[in-house]
């Protein structure tokens, strides 16, 4: 007697059949749950994740480091933005630099 078929979550159908198959140039925006601050999120293993992060390692596999961020060269990461051409691994220092010279870094916003 076989297995029952494993059931589909929308979101990781969506990025395996839309997002990571996804050619175009501009922003691609998380259709699903998102954060507080406007970053996509999905659940895995039971506890959520950053959508940009999972796409980005799905992608281009693995980062160097687990504290290498999932960095947005679009700069519309909190506007859910998940498009795997605008996704790249860089430190947490390089991604801060980016985001001061784009002007989309949070200083002074509280």
């Amino acid at each position: 007697m076989g297995s029952a078929p494993q059931k589909i979550v929308p979101s990781e159908q969506w990025i395996r059949d839309v997002a990571l198959n996804f050619e175009g140039d501009d922003c691609l925006i998380w259709p699903f749950q998102k954060n507080e601050n406007g970053y996509g999120v999905i659940a895995k293993g039971g506890r959520p994740h950053i959508a940009s992060r999972v796409i980005c390692e799905r992608a281009y596999g693995l980062p160097d480091s687990a504290s290498m961020h999932a960095a947005h060269n679009c700069h519309n990461g909190s506007g859910g933005c998940v498009n795997p051409r605008h996704l790249e691994w860089k430190t947490a220092t390089d991604n801060e630099r980016d985001k001061v010279a784009a002007g989309t870094d949070n200083a002074g916003s509280r």
